[in-house]
This record gives structure tokens, C-alpha cells and sequence, in this order.
């Protein structure tokens, strides 16, 4: 099976302190972001999260909130991402 290739990681090795990732007065270089994902991929992986499982995320637009898709891209999880705002949204 072959990996899909992961832009993040690549930027993380060439470019590491180029500059990511803005969000306000937030900013990460490539290799801080990286560093975030890999983060949160491993706290997936020990809450048994991987390509079985199915996610919904519902999350305010942030930095942490990109981070964690791209987490759960890698673990390959199926994830749906909601949106609370959309004007056909059912959250019940």
C-alpha cells in the first residue's frame, strides 16, 4: 500500500523555519506545526484512533483545529467535519 505524500512533513524538512501558518497574533514556522500534528497524531494513536475509526469534528477555526485534521488524515480515520453555522446543519 503505498502513503500518500504529506506536503507538511516534506516543507518540515526543507524549510523548517519558514513561517507555516498564521492565525491572529499566532504564528508557526513548518517545524513547529509539524511538530503540533505529530502531537496530536500520537494522543490519537493511544486513544486507539486509526483507519477504522470514524470521527466527527466539530471545532472552532484555529490553529489546533487544522493541526488535528491533518492528525487524523494521518491516522486515516474517516472524519466529518460539522459545521454548526451551515443553514442546513442538524445537530441533534
Amino acid at each position: 500500500m503505498s502513503r500518500a505524500i504529506d506536503p507538511l512533513s516534506a516543507a518540515a524538512k526543507h524549510s523548517p523555519q519558514q513561517i507555516a501558518i498564521i492565525s491572529g497574533k499566532r504564528k508557526l514556522t513548518y517545524n513547529d506545526f509539524e511538530i503540533l500534528v505529530r502531537s496530536f497524531h500520537s494522543s490519537l494513536k493511544e486513544a486507539g484512533i486509526n483507519s477504522k475509526t470514524r470521527v466527527a469534528l466539530l471545532s472552532e477555526k484555529s490553529i489546533n483545529s487544522i493541526a488535528l485534521l491533518l492528525a487524523l488524515w494521518r491516522s486515516g480515520s474517516l472524519t466529518t467535519l460539522l459545521n454548526p453555522y451551515s443553514p442546513n446543519a442538524v445537530m441533534t
